[in-house]
Protein backbone atom coordinates (compact mmCIF):
# COMPACT_ATOMS: atom_id res chain seq x y z
CA UNK A 1 0.00 0.00 0.00
CA UNK A 2 0.98 3.76 -0.71
CA UNK A 3 0.69 4.47 3.00
CA UNK A 4 4.08 1.68 3.70
CA UNK A 5 6.08 3.97 2.43
CA UNK A 6 5.55 6.73 4.90
CA UNK A 7 6.80 4.48 7.04
CA UNK A 8 10.40 5.21 9.35
CA UNK A 9 11.36 0.96 9.63
CA UNK A 10 13.70 0.22 13.23
CA UNK A 11 15.00 -3.00 13.84
CA UNK A 12 13.99 -4.39 17.76
CA UNK A 13 15.83 -6.65 19.73
CA UNK A 14 13.20 -8.70 21.29
CA UNK A 15 13.55 -10.73 24.76
CA UNK A 16 14.54 -14.88 24.25
CA UNK A 17 11.54 -16.29 22.28
CA UNK A 18 9.50 -13.60 22.54
CA UNK A 19 9.63 -12.43 19.00
CA UNK A 20 5.45 -13.55 18.64
CA UNK A 21 4.37 -11.54 22.02
CA UNK A 22 6.38 -8.82 20.91
CA UNK A 23 4.83 -8.73 17.16
CA UNK A 24 1.29 -8.98 18.69
CA UNK A 25 1.87 -6.28 20.89
CA UNK A 26 3.26 -4.44 19.23
CA UNK A 27 -0.09 -4.24 16.36
CA UNK A 28 -1.97 -4.25 19.22
CA UNK A 29 -0.32 -0.98 20.31
CA UNK A 30 -0.85 0.19 16.45
CA UNK A 31 2.44 0.00 14.78
CA UNK A 32 2.87 -1.82 11.63
CA UNK A 33 5.16 -4.40 11.99
CA UNK A 34 7.61 -7.15 10.04
CA UNK A 35 8.31 -10.52 11.36
CA UNK A 36 9.81 -12.84 9.32
CA UNK A 37 9.08 -16.60 9.86
CA UNK A 38 9.74 -20.15 8.24
CA UNK A 39 8.41 -23.59 8.26
CA UNK A 40 10.01 -26.13 10.01
CA UNK A 41 9.70 -29.79 10.58
CA UNK A 42 9.69 -30.79 13.64
CA UNK A 43 9.73 -34.32 14.82
CA UNK A 44 8.38 -35.03 18.19
CA UNK A 45 6.90 -38.84 20.04
CA UNK A 46 7.70 -40.16 16.98
CA UNK A 47 5.35 -37.55 14.89
CA UNK A 48 6.39 -34.62 12.48
CA UNK A 49 4.36 -31.37 13.27
CA UNK A 50 5.04 -28.08 10.71
CA UNK A 51 5.86 -25.02 13.06
CA UNK A 52 6.76 -21.74 12.40
CA UNK A 53 9.75 -20.13 13.66
CA UNK A 54 11.21 -16.86 13.90
CA UNK A 55 13.87 -16.50 10.47
CA UNK A 56 15.96 -13.73 12.73
CA UNK A 57 15.79 -15.12 16.56
CA UNK A 58 15.00 -12.52 18.92
CA UNK A 59 14.73 -9.46 15.94
CA UNK A 60 11.52 -8.20 14.08
CA UNK A 61 10.92 -4.92 12.37
CA UNK A 62 8.84 -1.81 13.88
CA UNK A 63 7.71 0.74 11.18
CA UNK A 64 6.69 3.86 12.65
CA UNK A 65 4.33 6.44 10.63
CA UNK A 66 4.29 10.06 10.80
CA UNK A 67 3.89 11.81 14.10
CA UNK A 68 4.68 7.71 15.95
CA UNK A 69 7.47 7.44 18.21
CA UNK A 70 9.92 4.74 19.84
CA UNK A 71 8.52 5.13 23.48
CA UNK A 72 5.62 2.78 22.92
CA UNK A 73 7.77 0.12 21.36
CA UNK A 74 10.48 -0.14 23.83
CA UNK A 75 8.36 -0.31 26.70
CA UNK A 76 5.80 -3.28 24.67
CA UNK A 77 6.12 -6.41 26.02
CA UNK A 78 8.33 -8.71 24.57
CA UNK A 79 10.62 -6.40 23.48
CA UNK A 80 14.35 -5.73 24.88
CA UNK A 81 15.40 -2.83 22.92
CA UNK A 82 15.25 -1.02 19.69
CA UNK A 83 18.80 -1.14 18.46
CA UNK A 84 20.83 1.97 18.06
CA UNK A 85 23.84 3.31 16.53
CA UNK A 86 26.13 6.02 17.85
CA UNK A 87 22.97 6.20 20.83
CA UNK A 88 20.18 7.11 17.84
CA UNK A 89 17.46 4.53 16.60
CA UNK A 90 19.03 2.47 13.70
CA UNK A 91 16.86 2.87 10.94
CA UNK A 92 17.04 0.39 8.23
CA UNK A 93 16.13 1.60 4.64
CA UNK A 94 12.95 1.13 3.24
CA UNK A 95 14.23 -0.86 0.38
CA UNK A 96 14.84 -3.68 2.63
CA UNK A 97 11.93 -4.19 4.14
CA UNK A 98 10.37 -3.91 0.90
CA UNK A 99 12.83 -6.26 -0.75
CA UNK A 100 12.46 -9.02 1.95
CA UNK A 101 8.56 -9.14 2.29
CA UNK A 102 8.45 -9.58 -1.98
CA UNK A 103 10.87 -12.43 -1.17
CA UNK A 104 9.13 -13.68 1.61
CA UNK A 105 5.82 -13.87 0.18
CA UNK A 106 2.57 -13.89 1.93
CA UNK A 107 3.02 -12.94 5.66
CA UNK A 108 6.11 -13.28 5.78
CA UNK A 109 6.64 -16.73 5.74
CA UNK A 110 9.33 -18.56 3.93
CA UNK A 111 8.88 -22.25 2.60
CA UNK A 112 12.25 -24.28 3.41
CA UNK A 113 12.89 -27.37 1.86
CA UNK A 114 14.16 -30.29 3.30
CA UNK A 115 18.10 -30.35 3.89
CA UNK A 116 20.41 -31.52 1.12
CA UNK A 117 23.09 -33.96 2.78
CA UNK A 118 25.92 -33.02 0.35
CA UNK A 119 25.30 -29.44 1.71
CA UNK A 120 25.70 -30.56 4.85
CA UNK A 121 28.52 -31.82 4.69
CA UNK A 122 30.40 -28.84 3.15
CA UNK A 123 29.62 -26.61 6.04
CA UNK A 124 31.48 -27.54 9.33
CA UNK A 125 31.68 -25.20 12.41
CA UNK A 126 34.28 -22.21 11.67
CA UNK A 127 33.26 -22.32 7.96
CA UNK A 128 32.83 -18.93 6.15
CA UNK A 129 29.87 -19.10 4.54
CA UNK A 130 27.39 -16.85 2.51
CA UNK A 131 23.62 -17.34 2.03
CA UNK A 132 22.89 -17.12 -1.64
CA UNK A 133 18.93 -16.50 -1.66
CA UNK A 134 16.36 -15.96 0.31
CA UNK A 135 16.66 -12.03 2.42
CA UNK A 136 19.80 -12.67 3.51
CA UNK A 137 21.14 -12.62 0.38
CA UNK A 138 24.83 -11.79 0.31
CA UNK A 139 25.30 -11.23 4.05
CA UNK A 140 28.87 -12.89 5.25
CA UNK A 141 28.60 -15.20 8.00
CA UNK A 142 30.39 -18.17 10.25
CA UNK A 143 29.17 -21.45 10.96
CA UNK A 144 28.92 -22.22 14.63
CA UNK A 145 27.29 -25.40 14.97
CA UNK A 146 24.73 -28.10 13.09
CA UNK A 147 21.94 -29.13 15.25
CA UNK A 148 20.93 -31.73 12.26
CA UNK A 149 17.69 -29.64 10.95
CA UNK A 150 19.25 -26.06 10.22
CA UNK A 151 22.99 -24.63 10.49
CA UNK A 152 23.60 -21.66 13.26
CA UNK A 153 25.55 -18.63 11.62
CA UNK A 154 26.78 -15.78 13.08
CA UNK A 155 26.18 -13.77 10.16
CA UNK A 156 26.65 -9.94 10.31
CA UNK A 157 23.65 -8.01 10.05
CA UNK A 158 23.21 -4.16 11.06
CA UNK A 159 26.26 -3.79 11.91
CA UNK A 160 26.24 -6.62 14.97
CA UNK A 161 27.01 -10.22 14.88
CA UNK A 162 23.58 -12.02 15.12
CA UNK A 163 22.79 -15.87 15.84
CA UNK A 164 20.61 -17.04 13.11
CA UNK A 165 19.49 -20.76 11.71
CA UNK A 166 19.10 -21.53 7.95
CA UNK A 167 18.57 -24.74 6.28
CA UNK A 168 22.01 -26.22 4.68
CA UNK A 169 20.65 -25.25 1.18
CA UNK A 170 20.65 -21.96 1.84
CA UNK A 171 24.25 -21.22 2.72
CA UNK A 172 27.09 -21.63 0.59
CA UNK A 173 30.53 -22.06 1.67
CA UNK A 174 33.12 -18.91 0.70
CA UNK A 175 35.68 -20.19 -1.82
CA UNK A 176 39.13 -18.93 -1.81
CA UNK A 177 41.04 -18.55 -4.76
CA UNK A 178 44.30 -20.25 -4.21
CA UNK A 179 47.47 -18.43 -4.73
CA UNK A 180 49.73 -19.73 -7.70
Amino acid sequence: SAAVHLLEWFVVHTNRQAEPVADRRLRALGYETFFPQYRTLVRHARRVHKVLRAFLPRYLFVGLAPGQGLYGVNTAEGVATVLSSGGRPQRLPDSVVTEWRQRMGEGGIVEVAPGEGAQREKLKPGESVTIPGGPFAEFPGIVELDNGREITVWATLFDRRVKVQFPAEWLSPVVRRQRG
